[in-house]
């Protein structure tokens, strides 16, 4: 569906008023404002609809702490829960922020489902339960809490259930601008990690009759792509590190009918797996994290569809906990892996996350916000440069053992 190139206003006195679109960067507007309109009025979104299914009323919830298969804390911008019995997760991006042009924001968001279709039912409780003045101890209450007025609760709560663990849960892109590029990008993804999951890329667009931090802005939403994930198909999405737009290569791959969904890989098969489809940056990485991760630990506990490694670090927050939470993890097809500042942030505080922020971006020759949470590193951007990734790594490693 075509952009809008503006709206007309028209009263019966024969009054005309136009209105032009517009970003929220020169509105003076930041991310948070677009998330905390989408959150007051989730049908901006314009996700109900015959073909989904899917419609309010909605119990919203922002930035719910959600642990990943991989053991790390990731926080969803939006979640609904949806009287029509769907959960509806949202990750909110500006048009000018470099996530969007990427593949970081759909592992993001595909992260955010797998980690919710993982849970059991008091996990899921407790995260439903996190900033409410009413904690509940159990699914169908946290539901009739949230739905008191539905007429029957019981049906509804099973139906969210079920939902929820065989994984058909509805995300949702939503900016202010799409930029050239995204669209393919999106369009290419068919499938990931064996969840029966729709994916929909939405354009809020503001509207204003001039450009001032002031204006009225009127929200006009557009569902710019609707992405029907098929569970039995994966497709591989490339993009090189420095590209002026994705490069949208769709390549269907059946997955293996001797790995079942959800299989638990040794160390062995891992290393296998990365032997057999990566190249020599990975494979050197992925060697890294076996003689340096925490414990001697590469490999993630959870069940996963695909093989992955991650490089875990243990020791104590800065808080006073003991923990172990992963650095750096990379899934096998994905040509690159995460790099999680917030890791960063948990063990050693603002200014060993600032330091290795600025490392990272000379290194890597990244534009990385100081609010980034995570970054997207490619297998090609690290070839060449894979002793001073080591390099970085261990020396945030030995400030966390040094305590400092």
């Amino acid at each position: 569906m075509a952009a809008l190139d503006q709206i007309t206003h028209w009263s019966p006195s024969g009054d005309r008023e136009t209105w032009f679109p517009t970003t929220l960067p020169r509105l003076g507007k930041h991310e948070d404002f677009l998330e905390e309109r989408l959150a007051e009025n989730p049908e901006l979104l314009g996700i109900s609809s015959r073909r989904t299914g899917i419609h309010g009323p909605y119990a919203v919830f922002r930035q719910l702490p959600l642990r990943t298969p991989s053991e790390r804390e990731i926080y969803p911008d939006i979640v609904l829960l949806t009287a029509s019995g769907h959960l509806v997760v949202v990750e909110v991006k500006l048009g000018t922020n470099t996530e969007l042009r990427n593949r970081a924001v759909i592992a993001q968001i595909v992260d955010y489902a797998s980690s919710f279709a993982s849970l059991d039912d008091s996990q899921l409780v407790a995260i439903f339960n996190e900033g409410s003045d009413q904690p509940v101890d159990n699914w169908h209450v946290l539901v009739e809490r949230e739905f008191p007025d539905d007429s029957n609760v019981e049906d509804l709560s099973r139906t969210l259930r079920g939902r929820i663990v065989s994984g058909e849960i509805s995300l949702v892109i939503a900016c202010d601008h799409i930029p050239p590029g995204v669209e393919d990008m999106v369009r290419s993804v068919s499938s990931q990690a064996g969840l029966a999951f729709d994916l929909d890329l939405v354009e809020v667009r503001p509207f204003v009759t001039e450009e001032t931090e002031s204006a009225e802005i009127l929200f006009a939403p557009t569902s710019r792509l609707t992405t029907e994930i098929v569970s039995r198909t994966s497709v591989t999405v490339t993009y090189r590190q420095g590209d002026e737009q994705p490069s949208a290569r769709v390549e269907i791959v059946q997955p293996d009918p001797d790995v079942p969904e959800g299989h638990s890989w040794t160390p062995e098969e891992v290393e296998g797996a990365f032997a057999a489809q990566e190249g020599p940056t990975a494979l050197e990485i992925l060697q890294f994290a076996k003689e340096h991760s925490a414990g001697g630990v590469f490999t993630p506990r959870a069940r996963r569809k695909y093989a992955n490694f991650c490089f875990f670090v243990s020791g104590r927050t800065t808080d006073g906990r003991s923990t172990t939470r992963v650095l750096f993890n990379a899934t096998c097809g994905w040509e690159g892996g995460m790099f999680y500042l917030d890791t960063v942030f948990e063990f050693a505080g603002p200014e060993a996350r600032e330091a290795l922020r600025s490392r990272l971006a000379t290194v890597f020759d990244l534009s990385i916000k100081d609010d980034t949470k995570e970054v997207s590193l490619q297998w090609d951007s690290i070839t060449g440069k894979t002793d001073q990734f080591k390099e970085l790594v261990l020396t945030f490693v030995d400030q966390v053992n040094s305590g400092d």
